[in-house]
């Protein structure tokens, strides 16, 4: 796999990469006073800081990814066999202002599966409940063809297919 985006490789050994973990950083910090993933990856498009792979334009996804993996304490997390092996990277921030920023994080969700929201409703079922045509991921949004704006779990904008129900009734028989 890859190092992290501010870890770089000299003389074989995983060091932090002077700008680039400086860029982290400047990321760690605006999360923790309250800027969102979305505004984050603006301002560092707009400060044209290059990518991991040397572009511009950032992804609030990666963002999101950054600023939520392990490796910002050290950690290196398997997707393969879901074993975590700390203190594999070199540290870019200690394990309370990991936790400390997920938990800023984590109260502050003001998207609704990438999707901009009020932070009043959140997609519980994000993740699990998929199209059986193409396997797109449903999002919940604000159907505006209806009264009341009720929430409904449809599909991502990419997909073929648009069809959409009524997350309540999903909810509520969920939870039955």
């Amino acid at each position: 796999g890859t190092v992290p985006f501010w870890i770089q490789i000299v003389d074989g050994k995983l060091q932090l990469h002077p700008t680039r973990s400086k860029a982290t950083r400047r990321m760690i910090t605006w999360a923790m006073a309250g800027q969102s993933n979305v505004q984050i990856a603006q301002t560092l498009t707009q400060q044209e800081v290059p990518t991991y792979r040397g572009g511009t334009k950032w992804n609030p996804n990666t963002v999101y990814s950054m600023l939520h993996s392990r490796r910002l304490i050290g950690d290196f997390e398997s997707v393969l066999t879901d074993d975590t092996i700390p203190g594999y990277f070199p540290p870019l921030i200690t394990e309370s202002q990991f936790l400390k920023l997920q938990a800023i994080m984590d109260t502050r969700k003001k998207t609704i599966r990438g999707r901009l929201g009020s932070g009043q409703m959140t997609n519980i079922f994000g993740h699990l409940i998929r199209c059986g045509y193409d396997g797109s991921e449903m999002v919940l949004k604000l159907n505006d063809n209806h009264d009341n704006h009720l929430p409904v779990l449809t599909l991502n904008p990419i997909s073929r297919v648009q069809p959409g129900f009524n997350f309540r009734l999903l909810e509520s028989a969920f939870f039955e």
